[in-house]
């Protein structure tokens, strides 16, 4: 028990989700000490006293009222910083418009966060955890210029109770959920590899379930050619229902590539929508 205890613990700190909050903190330390620099050197420059005998005064906190400023000061502008970071440089955990994650092309190495295996599913939504995807948003790809026009995508991501909830603030753009943590051949991947012994195509069963509680989506499961956007298969849902509904697909790829899987979710209404998606399922099969 013990050592399945230090196992997990050793797994919880190698996980780059770890390891981001504390660069994220550290980061905020910094600013925050920052900060502290700047209000004082104002206030020094005011009173017209030797910034050092003030910074010392502070540090020994004798001079309380100008603590309390420089303690008010820094939660202001930490609160101003905060939502101008989140405006324009949106975490890719919950809000839409966000950058992917710069650990989504790393290989057998990465272990992603899981509860107890299911060995017959390269993916299975109600073994994955929160770090088992990336969500952002993104613009729209025009075929006609081959590149991405108009707004990106922006709302809320979740992961609860194995339930993927997508909660949009805008109807422009689309929003991306990648899956970046498969179980294959006994070993957690954020890809499934090729199989070049295997049949080509190979075959695999996709199946979940999907509601709408606002809005309509069309929704596009594909199946990607790994570090590239190519869709190797794609198959596509509407999705506007507010009741629980089954949905599945036979998919068909070429045996000599490594994949990925995303859901791509566009919005077909003018209301931003709200959707779940659960029970979700990748089997490979014989056909």
């Amino acid at each position: 028990m013990a050592i399945m205890w230090l196992k997990s613990v050793w797994r919880y700190l190698r996980n780059p989700e770890t390891i981001r909050g504390v660069v994220s903190n550290a980061i905020w330390y910094v600013i925050l000490v920052a900060i502290t620099g700047i209000v004082l050197l104002i206030i020094s420059l005011i009173k017209s006293i030797n910034f050092l005998t003030l910074l010392k005064q502070v540090l020994y906190y004798r001079i309380p009222v100008y603590s309390l400023l420089i303690i008010g000061a820094n939660l202001f502008l930490a609160i101003v910083l905060f939502r101008l970071i989140n405006k324009y440089f949106p975490t890719n955990k919950k809000i839409l418009n966000a950058v992917p994650s710069t650990n989504s092309k790393i290989g057998i190495s990465q272990k992603v966060a899981f509860l107890p295996i299911d060995h017959r599913f390269p993916f299975n939504s109600n073994n994955a955890q929160f770090s088992a995807f990336d969500a952002y948003g993104e613009q729209l790809w025009d075929n006609t210029s081959k590149k991405l026009v108009g707004f990106s995508g922006v709302g809320e991501f979740g992961f609860e109770n194995n339930v993927l909830i997508i909660d949009r603030k805008n109807t422009e753009g689309r929003f991306i959920v990648k899956i970046k943590g498969y179980y294959y051949n006994e070993l957690e991947r954020n890809f499934i590899p090729k199989n070049i012994n295997g049949k080509n195509p190979r075959y695999f069963k996709l199946s979940f379930e999907a509601r709408s509680l606002k809005g309509q989506q069309k929704l596009i499961f594909t199946f990607q050619k790994l570090g590239t956007h190519i869709w190797l298969s794609h198959p596509e849902y509407a999705i506007g229902n507010k009741d629980w509904q089954n949905q599945s697909a036979s998919i068909a790829v070429y045996c000599h590539e490594d994949i990925f899987m995303e859901l791509q979710i566009f919005e077909t209404t003018q209301e931003p929508g709200l959707l779940q998606i659960k029970n979700i399922l990748v089997e490979e099969t014989q056909k």
